[in-house]
């Protein structure tokens, strides 16, 4: 945390634990004044894979107002800091979406994410998202990946309904259980639903039964979702050459 003691928001604050510590950025839980705060700074690879940190912060406040998310509080993009309220609750472990009432819940939690009113949201653009994670990873194999990744999402967005979407919606960023909401809201934009959708079956591995309780819960047209499962199998394995060529910073 060295470094940020001139931020006001932070003034009174105490480093309680470190949260995260990963290749993007770290986070830390806070105490100020018994209330806790979650603190998350980032790392030079965060510019350099082009993480538009404005544009979270306007789909936080999206979130947060749709009790879907943590209060955005304050932040600092140019410095890369983001102070949000902390959500209690229990965290979603890996065994608990193997259960079918738990899978449908997160289906259900995401079709709310997707009907949510998105006013002044930013479309998501894989192809211009690739080309930032081909540049970070600096190789071959990523510069065709992101070819790849534009030539999939292509057809596949013609017709998106642009609506509101976390993309990143794996269990580590779901907290609580009567009333589950997302955490890390870095990736959200305006896009197609079914990305998010596949992001869990693949993230986790689902099976067909669970990719099924994940629709049932959601509620929707599920059409082309095979073909944005392939999208994301790309993108991730993109995704994981920028981060491997960012290891050292």
């Amino acid at each position: 945390m060295a470094g940020l003691t001139g931020v006001p928001a932070l003034a009174g604050s105490r480093p309680v634990r470190r949260l995260v510590s990963g290749p993007v950025a770290d986070a830390w839980l806070l105490d100020r004044d018994g209330e806790k705060l979650v603190l998350r700074r980032d790392r030079p690879l965060a510019r350099r894979m082009g993480l538009d940190r404005a544009a979270e912060w306007r789909h936080l406040h999206l979130a947060w107002r749709a009790r879907l998310g943590p209060e955005p509080l304050y932040h600092e993009t140019d410095a890369g800091v983001l102070l949000t309220g902390y959500l209690p609750g229990a965290d979603w472990s890996d065994a608990s979406v193997r259960g079918p009432e738990q899978v449908q819940a997160l289906g259900a939690l995401l079709r709310r994410v997707h009907q949510a009113r998105c006013v002044g949201g930013k479309r998501f653009d894989l192809p211009a998202i690739a080309a930032g994670y081909a540049r970070a990873a600096g190789s071959r194999e990523a510069a065709d990946l992101a070819r790849r990744v534009t030539h999939l999402a292509g057809p596949l967005y013609e017709s998106a309904p642009w609506c509101l979407c976390h993309h990143d919606a794996h269990l580590a960023n779901v907290i609580g259980q009567a009333a589950p909401r997302l955490l890390d809201w870095e990736y959200a934009a305006l896009g197609h639903p079914l990305f998010d959708l596949a992001v869990v079956i693949r993230f986790h591995d689902l099976d067909d039964a669970a990719a099924g309780d994940l629709l049932a819960g959601w509620g929707g047209d599920a059409t082309s979702l095979d073909a944005f499962c392939t999208l994301y199998d790309v993108v991730a394995q993109l995704w994981r050459l920028a981060v491997t060529s960012g290891t050292g910073d």
